[in-house]
């Protein structure tokens, strides 16, 4: 949980499922009422919830007088001149600027994945690589990158790495 935002609970999704066709109003009173108890919700400039994104912030507004939460809209920011948004950063990566990505997240890219067996060619010339099956809904092109590894096991050292 980022350090800025002190709330104890964030929920996150995907809109590419059957949950992009749940009507507005059953997100509001199903998930975020009933499921939830939502009390404070943070929403960017540019929200919209729901089956054929009908739940902008004037309809969330409503629902929160309605049904007793708080809402708090976050404005939109810029990095060279373009707002942030997750399209404008998985676009940097698939055409593999990523020091735009970079830039717009505000941190290096990451990358969760598996790494899996290569065909070797890389240790047959001297340069092992590490072949990694990406879990990520974004990723950079194919090639050779270099990496910073991380492990799970918090005790053990990040490692500069080499990853295709």
């Amino acid at each position: 949980m980022p350090r800025f935002c002190p709330h104890r609970f964030s929920y996150g999704c995907s809109g590419k499922s059957d949950f992009s066709r749940i009507e507005p109003e059953v997100f509001v009173d199903e998930i975020l009422v009933r499921r939830l108890g939502a009390k404070e919700l943070i929403i960017g400039h540019d929200t919209a919830i729901g089956h054929h994104r009908r739940g902008n912030a004037a309809f969330l507004e409503s629902c929160a007088q309605q049904h007793g939460f708080h809402i708090v809209t976050v404005g939109g920011v810029a990095v060279d001149g373009q707002i942030v948004s997750s399209t404008g950063i998985r676009a940097a990566m698939s055409r593999g600027d990523l020091d735009a990505a970079q830039r717009m997240l505000g941190r290096p890219v990451s990358l969760l994945g598996t790494v899996v067996e290569g065909a070797g060619r890389g240790a047959k010339i001297g340069f092992p690589t590490a072949n990694l099956e990406v879990h990520s809904e974004a990723f950079p092109p194919f090639g050779v990158y270099a990496v910073t590894a991380r492990f799970p096991d918090e005790s053990s050292p990040d490692l500069p790495s080499v990853m295709n």
